[in-house]
């Protein structure tokens, strides 16, 4: 059997350099014959001659290497896992101190549109002669209210649509319903300039729309039985 061992070695000195190896061990173990032999490398060296200028015969050499170098743990890996940590405490610190939002409570549709209704009326826009603005924004609060409470009723529809969508719906009224869509499509889309009673009229309709929509959307007081 033959068997090969390298050896990277660098020199830090001139002259004669002797390799620190150990004894090379062979061992046979036959049928005939048992034992070992060791085979010395104590002079087993290399000479090493410089090459530099004469000038430079003062140098001094390198210490000798270790046989078995030990690597220092990488400083910038440090200091990225120090970053790491710091902006992950940072980061808990901040959502730890985040106050707590308070969810507000959900507004009642009637609530709404009843609220929306006098803001409109507050803004005094038929008095100043903005009955087109006036007649938009009570049809947007009633259709507000309506797709509120009927999921079918969107606000995507057109008043066709949205008339045909709750004809089936005993708490809203059609005819009313329709009377207000037709008179707020020709002001706002064919240019009609409504007069000022009929601004308030189709105002007035909404709101009737909408109280008379909730109050069939209450449940009924149980009769008292007589004493």
């Amino acid at each position: 059997m033959d068997q090969t061992a390298s050896y990277h070695v660098a020199a830090w000195n001139v002259g004669r350099q002797l390799a620190v190896f150990a004894d090379v061990v062979v061992m046979w173990n036959t049928p005939a014959s048992r034992g070992e032999r060791r085979v010395p490398l104590a002079n087993v060296g290399v000479f090493v001659r410089g090459v530099l200028p004469a000038d430079s015969a003062l140098r001094v050499p390198k210490p000798a290497r270790p046989l078995w170098e030990t690597r220092a743990f990488p400083w910038w890996l440090l200091a990225l896992a120090a970053v790491a940590l710091g902006l992950a405490l940072w980061w808990w610190l901040r959502r730890r101190k985040r106050p707590v939002v308070a969810i507000a409570p959900a507004i009642d549709p009637y609530d709404r549109a009843a609220a929306d209704f006098a803001r409109i009326e507050a803004m005094g826009l038929v008095d100043a002669g903005e009955r087109t603005r006036f007649v938009s924004l009570v049809i947007e609060v009633l259709r507000d209210y309506l797709a509120a409470r009927y999921p079918d009723a969107r606000l995507a529809l057109t008043s066709r649509e949205l008339l045909s969508s709750l004809r089936r719906r005993p708490a809203v009224t059609p005819d009313a319903l329709a009377r207000v869509l037709h008179d707020a499509d020709l002001a706002k889309f064919a240019g009609l300039a409504l007069a000022e009673d009929r601004a308030r009229a189709v105002a007035r309709d909404a709101r009737a729309i909408v109280d008379r929509e909730h109050a069939a959307s209450q449940p009924r007081p149980v009769a008292q039985a007589a004493a």
